[in-house]
């Protein structure tokens, strides 16, 4: 029947979105929309793919009050609302919606992780610890919560503390393949490439199927390795490409140290080396 068909619109657009695919996920929900405009489900997944497309909030907002006027109970539309709050730190608007949506569900894994990410950007490790003991108290092996806390911890740019959350998933689920991605691009962010490779390949053996991580493959393997030369041994680790290094080690290295000499006396820090 029609909700059946819906359902698996939903499903096919979710899937995309796993896949860093947001292109395919909007096509998937326009069909869905044409289908059942006023389903509330419909309306979330609208404010997913508009956050996965283009950041756009105020849509994403608008689409999860559609669907909270047709359904005041969905855990998914207060899911969407409390990630839009974190994603501009306001924590407290992020947990009273987690809150609301845990009202009527409880035991919602989804609610309860984005309620833990809120505890964590608060660093409230005591109130985060808790929220991920009664978690995995549920389920042993629900690796999404760290990749959710993951996912709201890159906005604040936490590259290392993400890595530390995708090792615990990954560990309490050896099939995810999404965390193995997550794990591995957040390593080569820290600079550390041949460990962040490493997981990449895994999260590729899991699922051929992942976007971001078939382009950064297909960028280490190809170009990177083909055309570019890295040279190490200074305060910074520099890729040149191979027809320009002549010209730009000339000039680069002496630029990168006098920024580096600058910022650190302006700031009274320095960062780690390379």
């Amino acid at each position: 029947g029609g909700d059946r068909d819906v359902q698996t619109l939903l499903w096919r657009a979710e899937l995309f979105l796993d896949k860093y695919d947001p292109g395919h996920a909007g096509e998937v929900v326009a069909l869905a929309v044409k289908a059942a405009p006023q389903d509330a489900r419909v309306q979330v997944m609208r404010a997913k793919v508009n956050l996965a497309n283009s950041m756009d909030f105020k849509a994403a907002d608008k689409n999860v009050n559609a669907a909270l006027k047709t359904d005041d109970k969905l855990a998914e539309a207060f899911f969407v609302r409390a990630g839009l709050a974190l994603r501009t730190m306001d924590l407290s608007r992020a947990e009273a919606a987690a809150k609301q949506g845990l009202k009527t569900d409880p035991g919602n894994l989804e609610l309860l992780s984005v309620l833990a990410a809120a505890r964590f950007l608060a660093e409230d490790r005591t109130g985060f610890s808790k929220i991920e003991e009664s978690v995995l108290k549920i389920n042993p092996t629900y690796s999404r919560f760290y990749t959710i806390v993951a996912e709201f911890a890159e906005w604040e740019h936490r590259y290392e503390d993400i890595v530390k959350l995708t090792r615990k998933a990954v560990a309490i689920d050896g099939r995810d393949a999404r965390a193995y991605a997550t794990l591995g691009l957040n390593l080569i962010r820290n600079g550390e490439e041949p460990a962040g490779l490493k997981e990449l390949r895994k999260a590729w053996r899991r699922d051929k199927y992942n976007v971001r991580v078939y382009n950064t493959l297909e960028l280490y393997d190809g170009p990177i390795a083909r055309d570019y030369v890295t040279v190490e041994g200074t305060r910074f680790r520099i890729r040149y490409h191979k027809g320009d290094k002549p010209v730009l080690e000339r000039y680069l290295p002496g630029l990168l140290n006098r920024a580096w000499s600058t910022m650190v006396e302006r700031y009274g820090f320095s960062p780690k080396r390379p």
